[in-house]
């Protein structure tokens, strides 16, 4: 099993990752203080990763959860600090149309220490002792997000072409 590390954009070593030669699927782990989002996207730009299923588990210190409001198009976020389990999170990795970053699509629940639930969509987080991520790659056809006519919402853009060619596609 090849052995890889992710850099952090400090230059100190904030995230490993393995997997095995021939597969493009990796187990992330997240150390204390990472910034869970930046670093995951940075990971991904380094290693070209342009489609991705997410899954992951941990503890965390902080995290803010967002609602999506269409009426003021923007999300209604709810901030937490202190321990609490990173219980499920799940979403994708893909390519913001406009800007071509890395754009991370994740929701997540958590649970705190007198064992109430919380989540939505995760709109920052900052790692406890771990996280611990699944990324199985979708291939080198991107997931593209653009804002949707509809209701402002940054949605997933279904269509064919590559990551040089970012024209018209179905909003999702």
């Amino acid at each position: 099993m090849e052995e890889k590390k992710a850099m952090a954009p400090s230059g100190e070593y904030s995230a490993g990752a393995s997997r095995r030669e021939g597969d493009r699927s990796f187990l992330l782990a997240f150390t204390p203080g990472s910034d869970l989002l930046a670093e995951l996207a940075s990971w991904a730009k380094r290693e070209g990763i342009v489609a991705a299923s997410l899954a992951g588990i941990g503890t965390l210190t902080a995290a803010a959860f967002g609602m999506w409001n269409s009426g003021t198009k923007s999300y209604d976020s709810t901030q937490f600090t202190g321990m609490m389990e990173l219980a499920h999170c799940t979403g994708n990795l893909g390519v913001d149309r406009s800007s071509h970053d890395t754009a991370i699509h994740l929701h997540a629940s958590v649970a705190l220490p007198d064992g109430t639930m919380h989540g939505g969509h995760l709109l920052s987080a900052t790692v406890g002792a771990t996280v611990e991520m699944v990324v199985e790659e979708l291939g080198t056809f991107p997931l593209l997000r653009d804002v949707s006519p509809h209701d402002g919402l940054r949605a997933l853009v279904i269509r064919e072409g590559a990551l040089g060619d970012l024209g018209s596609g179905t909003q999702a």
